[in-house]
Order: C-alpha cells, then structure tokens, then sequence
C-alpha cells in the first residue's frame, strides 16, 4: 500500500490534468471540486482512498501510458536569450499556464518549469533551443549593425555570394538570410566586415628631434605652462578671477552698449564707471582693465545681453564693513546667527626640522589650515538663548578644535594667540548687524554673555580645548606632492613667500 502511495505523484506527472479526471471516472471515481483545481490536489485526495482502489488506479495508470523522461535542461544560461516578452509569447503558443509574476524572474521562472510534466517539459526544450543563437551569429549581428548596405553586400560579393536582386533590401533581410549561410561562409564575413585599422606608418618609431625641433617644443612648453600662461586677472563686468587667457584686455570706455552695465537698483556706495556698474579694486583704486570672454560676448552679440554674472545684474555686494572684515574665526562665531560647520584649526612649524621657536617668532614661523565639518545642530543647541547674542562662550568648544603638529619643546600656550577674542569688536559688530541685516532684527544684546568673554585673549573653551601631535610624519603625508615647498629659508637666511592663513588680526 505504501508503495502505491509513492508511486502515484510520480505517475501522475506523466498525465494532463484532464487526462487523469477522465481515466478515474472510467473507475468511477468522482472527486469534489476542491479536489481537482491542481495535481497537488488530486494526489491527496488519492491517498485519501482505500488500499484496494488505489492500486487499481496504479495498474491502469502505468498501463495506459510509459513515463517519458526529460531528455534535456532548461536552465537559466538558456533563458537568458530570449527577453520577457519572447518567454511571454512561446509559453502562451504552448499554452502553458505560467504566472505573469514569473517572468520578472528567470531563475525563478527555470525552477517553475521544472514541475511540468516531462512530455510539456521536452516540447518547450524544442521549441526554445531553435532560437537560440550561437556566439557566431550574436557577432555577426552586431558588425552587420554597424555597417551600412553596401558596405554588407560588397562583403557578401567579395566572399562569393550571389547578391543579384538584394540592392533593394533592407538590412535585416539580408541580415536573416546571412546567418542561414554555413559557418564558414559566416566566419569568412566577419573578418570582410571588420573595420579598417590605423595604417602603419613607415618611418622609424619615435625619432630623435633635431635640436631646432626640440627648442620650439621646449619653447612651446614653457609657454604653455609659464608664469605668463597661469597669470589671473580679474574681469571688470562680473568681478571673476580667472585665467588670462579666458580674459580680454579692454578699457572701460570701450566696453560695447554699456548702458546694459547701468545697475538696475542704485545703491548709495555704488561707484559708477563711465555710468557702468564695474569692479572697482580697493587696492589699486582702479578699474581692471579685462573683461571675461563670456561676458564680452553677451555684450557684443548681435542681440546684446546683459551678463548674467554681471555686477549690474543685481550681483553686487560692496564692500564688507570694517566692524565685521577685523573679525578672527572665533569672534565670527560669536556674532553667528546660525551654526552649521565645526572647524579643525591645525598648526605646525614652516621649518620641517624645526625643534624650537623662540615667542618672537610664533607669529612668522608657524603655518596652518583649517578644515570644516558638518555639525550637529541638536548638540549645541542647549548653548543658544534664542533673541539673544552672543551665544554662551562655550559654544566655542564645540565649533572650534586646535591641534598642533611638532615637537613639545614648542611653548604651546603661546600659539593660541591668533584665535584671540576682543570682547568690543563683538559688540560693535552686533551692533552694526542688529539694525542693518534683516536676519538679526529683534535680537538683543546679552550683556552677561558679552562680560563671559575676554577682553583682549584666547577664551578659555579654546586655549584648554587644544591638542598636540608629536607625528611629524603627517605633515609628510598631507605636503607630499609635485609642488615644492616655496616656505622653506633661501640662502640669504630669509624665508620665502607664505600663504599663511593667520594673522595677527583675522583668523580665515
């Protein structure tokens, strides 16, 4: 009985649904509806029955048909040919029921097919591997592609085709009769359809230049990349720094239709040029006298435009107020209103080999950067009294970190001095900010935060919130390049040229 029981799932695969409704009412066997919606569903209603009727169904089942095997494998290496709605249309020719949700999933979609019987599974092996085109073809289709007709028939004549009557065909005609042709034919078609290679030259490879040819490229070279060639200048119009070469050299009175250069809103500080709104340099107390090509063809065009970087174009911001251009890093925080970058102030020596600096050299000895990061507004929020400026001093520890990278002989309390805080310069600035910038209107002084900070010195939060590095080997990492270092001491004894980022009044 046992038997039976494990005999009848692997006989019924061998049959149709219908086909197997059909031969258990020959035994007058009726299931309930329930019972015949999958083979699933009919085996265990099989096994439900007794002993003795079960075996008469295993007799009739095996003598009415032999179980064919699966010859072949549909695996997912041989549906990854056909695309969604190729599958799609070869299941529904069949009539093979397969769920639509399948198709998304070709993995899914092999193992599905393996629960069909083997005479459906061996008929859609035949009927999916004729479409399946070998490397040959799939090559062969992509030079066909690419060239044009005549280019495919000249192909086809050179390898002994008869293309009389193809001129007027179209391309994939041609292209289905082609991979019908013999492999060797194919083969033979694809190296005519190749695509011409660089020629070869014939002259000796790489040649010594002559003297007079080596000059001009050295002389090329320098010019290219010259002191004059990287010079910048900055455009008059938009106020750009920028290379000269993307500049023209103009003067201002000869800058075309300058009444587009008029500022369309008047400002009591606008310096106007010839009636033009252009940059105007604090220095020099001049006009520069280039103009971007970018703007000189807006200018200049047959439909002249105004630039739209232009100073005129509602571009201009003036000059930054005294009150505000003194200020160091730390005082611009404490006249913030917002908070949304932490700074990493990092310090070391100019000189790399460097093992003390006398106090009256801490100011031209000692070079830096500073880095920012995005800062978590929700952990310093507890250090703002909302209305009120400036912030609690110790909002300074938590924006600002000091580190320095040398030797711990270096008078470290020294350093800090260029993030000192001037308790009036705070002051003034808030009071030239509270009742001209719109972002600080109704705020408020708070005297006993202004009173928290020093007079003249380096807030507590920052002098005792500074670190020290004994790895000199990360400034190699961080200097290491092509560029030499231009701060080292010439001959003389003198240093050369800085970029220092500190100075005594400012701290950028």
């Amino acid at each position: 009985m046992e038997n039976d029981r494990s005999r009848i799932e692997s006989l019924l695969k061998a049959y149709t649904k219908r086909e197997i409704i059909s031969i258990l009412k020959e035994h007058d066997i009726h299931l309930r509806a329930t019972d015949i919606r999958s083979k699933a569903e009919i085996c265990k209603a099989l096994h439900r029955l007794p002993a003795e009727i079960l075996s008469v169904i295993v007799v009739s089942l095996t003598s009415n048909r032999t179980i064919p095997e699966r010859t072949h494998e549909i695996n997912l290496e041989l549906l990854q040919h056909f695309s969604k709605d190729e599958l799609m249309a070869i299941t529904a020719s069949e009539s093979i029921p397969v769920p639509v949700t399948l198709f998304k999933n070709k993995t899914k979609l092999a193992k599905y097919f393996t629960s069909l019987t083997p005479a459906v599974y061996n008929q859609l092996y035949q009927r999916l591997q004729p479409h399946v085109q070998n490397p040959v073809h799939v090559q062969l289709g992509h030079k066909i592609a690419s060239c044009t007709t005549s280019e495919i028939l000249s192909a086809m004549r050179d390898v002994g085709m008869d293309i009389g009557g193809f001129e007027a065909a179209s391309k994939d005609w041609i292209a289905e009769l082609i991979t019908q042709q013999p492999p060797p034919v194919m083969s033979k078609l694809m190296l005519r359809l190749e695509p011409p290679r660089v020629p070869v030259l014939d002259r000796p490879f790489l040649n010594v230049p002559d003297e007079q040819s080596r000059r001009e490229l050295v002389n090329d070279f320098i010019a290219a990349t010259g002191n004059a060639a990287v010079r910048q200048v900055i455009c008059c119009i938009c106020a750009r720094q920028l290379f000269s070469s993307e500049a023209e050299s103009i003067y201002p009175a000869s800058i075309p239709n300058a009444g587009l250069l008029k500022p369309l809103k008047s400002h009591p500080a606008h310096i106007l040029t010839v009636g033009m709104l252009l940059y105007y340099d604090p220095l020099t107390k001049k006009v520069p006298g280039y103009a971007c090509k970018t703007c000189f063809q807006h200018l200049s065009a047959p439909t002249p435009k105004r630039p739209p970087l232009s100073l005129a174009n509602n571009m201009w911001l003036g000059e930054v107020p005294f009150q505000l251009r003194i200020l160091s890093l730390c005082e611009r925080i404490l006249v913030s209103r917002f908070f949304a970058a932490a700074y990493i102030v990092k310090l070391f020596p100019k000189s790399r080999g460097a093992r003390g600096l006398p106090n009256e050299m801490l100011t031209s000895a000692v070079r830096g950067n500073v880095s920012s990061y995005f800062l978590n507004t929700e952990d310093i929020i507890g250090m703002i009294d909302p209305g009120y400026l400036p912030p609690r001093p110790a909002i300074l520890a938590a924006t600002i970190g000091v580190t320095f990278i040398g030797p711990n002989n270096i008078p470290l309390k020294q350093l800090p001095a260029y993030l000192r805080v001037q308790r009036n310069r705070v002051r003034d600035a808030l009071c030239w900010l509270i009742p001209r910038n719109p972002l600080y209107e109704g705020q408020k002084i708070s005297e006993s935060n202004l009173n928290a900070l020093p007079e003249d010195d380096v807030p507590y939060e920052v002098s005792h919130n500074m670190k020290w590095v004994d790895d000199v080997g990360v400034l190699d990492k961080e200097n290491g390049g092509y560029v030499p270092n231009q701060d080292q001491t010439d001959e003389n004894g003198e240093e050369g040229p800085s970029n220092d980022i500190f100075r005594s009044n400012d701290c950028e």
